[in-house]
């Protein structure tokens, strides 16, 4: 009979705990237990969708194109004797893999990287006098290019919101912290074995499509 009593005193405290404390109904899939807890790819895919997108007043960019065109732009085609190009087009795939292997390879490499403190700097270049040249990574470049005007785009890095946003090569952990000396020539790592490979890679963007001398549809002719 005591039994009997302790059974049901059991079984009426394990329902009051049940309805008190339902299980969680979730189930989980296989492919939830199967991932990772976090990867560099969740850090580095973001969405944007509730930021505004940017935008300039169209009068502003034509005032500041025109600026240029009739000042720098002046200068350098009478001192070089070229009409010399003040736009460059980019597709819009190559500038998003060129960001994503940025910050990929950066995080990869080193994950006490704030992905907030990259950026890209863009320094005014200018193709060689000759085209093709010495430099292979010129071998698909138009010869109608040599001695024009073009952008070279590279990562920065800063340290913290008071440091300077300094060069540095995602490829190359020596670089993160100090940057990129002038004397570099690539990672320590493969250092060249050859002559002919002496100058190493680092990670940048340039190969655009220049106007002149190909066609512009832009907004400022």
């Amino acid at each position: 009979m005591i039994s009997t009593i302790l059974l049901v005193i059991t079984i009426i405290a394990f329902g009051i705990y049940v309805f008190k404390n339902p299980p969680n109904q979730r189930t989980t899939s296989i492919s939830e237990l199967s991932a990772p807890e976090s990867s560099t790819n969740d850090k580095i895919c973001m969405d944007y969708s509730d930021d505004p997108m940017n935008t300039l007043d169209i009068d502003l960019i034509r005032d500041m194109v025109d600026g240029y065109k009739n000042n720098q732009l002046k200068h350098i085609n009478d001192a070089e004797n070229i009409d010399d190009a003040y736009s460059i087009w980019f597709d819009l795939d190559i500038l998003k893999k060129f960001i994503y292997h940025i910050e990929y390879k950066a995080l990869n490499n080193n994950n006490a990287i704030n992905p907030e403190n990259l950026g890209l700097r863009f320094y005014y270049s200018r193709y060689p006098d000759e085209l093709p040249s010495q430099y292979t990574d010129l071998n698909t470049v138009s010869i109608t290019y040599a001695k024009h005007h073009t952008l070279i785009a590279i990562p920065t890095y800063r340290k913290n919101e008071n440091s300077p946003n300094i060069d540095f090569n995602p490829l190359d952990t020596d670089t993160f912290w100090e940057g990129i000396p002038s004397n570099y020539s690539g990672p320590i790592s493969s250092l060249p074995l050859t002559k002919s490979s002496q100058n190493q890679s680092i990670g940048a963007q340039n190969h655009g499509s220049l106007y002149p001398p190909h066609s512009n549809n832009g907004i400022a002719f």
